[in-house]
């Protein structure tokens, strides 16, 4: 299990954010929880862009769970 918020060194995420892609696209699933902040946050936004650049459309869908948090 990888969670960016864990894995990614937050006070110094140049090495973590560099290998994203690799984490992402690797990942069997990708978990998303939906905040209302979510879609403001561009590295939220670079892991969907990453999954979605690298896999085929209807393999990224398979792959993406969406927890909407109100």
């Amino acid at each position: 299990m990888w969670l960016d918020k864990v894995c990614i060194n937050q006070k110094s995420p140049g090495l973590g954010i560099s290998v994203l892609p690799l984490n992402v696209v690797y990942c069997k699933k990708l978990l998303v929880v939906l905040t209302d902040s979510y879609l403001e946050r561009l590295w939220c936004l670079w892991e969907l862009f990453t999954l979605f650049i690298f896999c085929k459309k209807e393999v990224a869908l398979g792959r993406i769970d969406i927890l909407a948090l109100a």
